[in-house]
């Protein structure tokens, strides 16, 4: 008897020569020879089956055969439906759409033009303005209010 260790990061069934034998990080027990294993399905795993030669095996030192998760599931059957290969130079929907959401962002609301953008307000000048006359003595007193001080009698 020889002993088998296939690795992957998740649990998984083991297929050995197409039959069920076991699970991902578990030591399987199998005859001497040449053995195609893989993890069936969802195909979502390198290399898709791995031939190996199983001899002079322990417990203690099994046959490693190791799997790793693929970038993106493999398809079956060629690319997904209703996106066809796209020819030299042509762009992707996606470039259209930015581009769209671009444009959307000099616009304002509705489509019209963005309004300019405002100036500081003008009271919070003028405020810093008072605030420096009143520090004169005699100033802040506007000409149009009656330019001479009321005496009190």
């Amino acid at each position: 008897m020889e002993f088998v260790l296939v690795t992957f990061p998740t649990l998984r069934a083991v297929r050995m020569d197409g039959a069920q034998q076991g699970q991902t990080g578990q030591i399987i027990g199998v005859q001497r020879g040449t053995h195609l294993f893989d993890l069936g399905s969802p195909q979502d795993y390198t290399p898709p089956r791995v031939q190996a030669i199983v001899a002079n095996t322990t417990q203690m030192q099994p046959c490693v055969i190791p799997f790793q998760p693929a970038a993106l599931p493999v398809p079956v059957g060629g690319p997904p439906p209703g996106r066809a290969p796209m020819a030299e130079g042509e762009r992707s929907p996606r470039a259209g759409r930015r581009a769209k959401k671009a444009a959307g962002r000099k616009k304002g609301a509705g489509g019209k033009k963005a309004a300019p953008a405002r100036k500081k307000p003008a009271r919070k000048q003028a405020s810093r303005k008072r605030a420096t006359k009143a520090t004169r003595p005699g100033a802040g007193r506007s000409k149009k209010r009656g330019g001479r001080r009321k005496k009190n009698r």
